[in-house]
């Protein structure tokens, strides 16, 4: 039986968003807004910025509730979890990879409006053991047009929050697709409407597959959502591909491949977690902070000078559980950390206290 303890309301979207029709209903699953603060780098990582007088802001789409809800997945969840609702369903299936952050969220999020959820695992191995997912069990893939306007109404959210900031560049994982979709066609939407004083630079970071399969997925998510170029100049937009092309730029950042990190990867989270206390997970914002920062900032410093810089933290902390090996066996990662190991066994040495 469904619970009632949470019911979909009606949805009215933003003002500047014209694509027929909104979805009729969406849940209050999340805890929103999520911060949106400017940041400090402390430390080694932040001198780049602090040279070239770079602004960095974050919005926290890690703190959409608890780790359960997967970060930036429940914001799409609460309008597919509602047109279930509204449909009568009793139960859910969706698709993912082993670190599917969307999978977890949509488990939990299921229970707990008494829905059964059932999700697919791909995995690499024939056992991927208990690294997370199957602490709770599993679902097609949340990119679609119902959950995309999770990511549109996201869009208006950092409108909201900072009606007189004008950030240069917005940077942002790319796994699938439908948050990147949300994201480009909010943003350029409300700019045409007149809700942005300019047009940010918008950076999606694929870690996965490459940039043309996630340019052709989020052309068809957007058709999905009723968008389309008739109403624009012909000679400047061939496709709805074309349009979105022209919106964002799409840098390829999957390194060893999905949820695979590298060293250099993980240390990257480390010392970002020591520069800030924000935690980065390996498998989606982490790995594309980090690809960005040294492959496209880095790389062309000079072109970011003076201006400001939104990284949108997605979430996605239990892809860390998968890592823990990783990132305590190797000797590179943890050195010179300042954390200290305290060894209460002293392990034939009395007790000891490692640096």
């Amino acid at each position: 039986m469904k619970g009632t303890a949470l019911v979909a309301h009606a949805y009215t979207p933003p003002s500047w968003c014209s694509l027929p029709p909104p979805p009729h209903g969406r849940l209050s699953l999340a805890h929103l807004p999520t911060p949106l603060n400017p940041l400090t780098l402390h430390g080694e990582i932040g001198k780049p910025l602090t040279e070239h007088n770079i602004s960095f802001w974050i919005k926290r789409d890690d703190m959409t509730g608890g780790i359960e809800w997967g970060g930036n997945k429940i914001r799409k969840l609460e309008f597919l979890l509602a047109d279930a609702q509204q449909g009568d369903c009793t139960a859910v299936l969706t698709i993912g990879g082993a670190q599917s952050n969307h999978c977890r969220a949509t488990a939990a999020a299921a229970r707990r409006l008494g829905l059964e959820p059932h999700l697919i695992l791909r995995t690499s191995s024939s056992d991927i053991g208990t690294v997370g997912n199957l602490l709770m069990v599993w679902v097609p893939k949340y990119c679609n047009a119902i959950g995309t306007w999770g990511y549109l109404q996201a869009v208006d959210e950092v409108i909201q929050q900072q009606p007189s900031a004008s950030f240069d560049h917005i940077v942002f994982a790319c796994g699938s697709g439908g948050t990147a979709a949300g994201i480009v066609l909010g943003f350029a939407m409300a700019y045409e409407k007149d809700a942005l004083e300019h047009m940010p630079q918008l950076h999606a970071v694929g870690v996965c597959d490459d940039p043309d399969y996630f340019f052709a997925y989020m052309a068809r998510i957007a058709v999905d959502m009723g968008f389309s170029i008739d109403h624009y100049n012909n000679d400047k937009y061939e496709s709805v591909e074309d349009y979105l092309r022209q919106h964002v730029t799409l840098h390829q950042g999957k390194g060893r491949g999905y949820a695979a990190s590298t060293p250099e990867e993980l240390q990257f989270g480390v010392d970002f977690a020591h520069a800030t206390g924000i935690v980065l997970d390996p498998v989606y914002s982490g790995k594309a902070l980090y690809h960005f920062w040294t492959r496209v900032l880095q790389d062309n410093i000079n072109s970011f000078a003076n201006q400001s810089i939104l990284f949108w933290h997605t979430g996605g902390a239990l892809g860390l559980y998968n890592k823990c090996g990783e990132l305590t066996e190797s000797t590179s990662i943890l050195a010179g950390s300042p954390c200290q190991k305290l060894d209460v066994y002293g392990k034939g040495n009395g007790l000891n206290i490692n640096g």
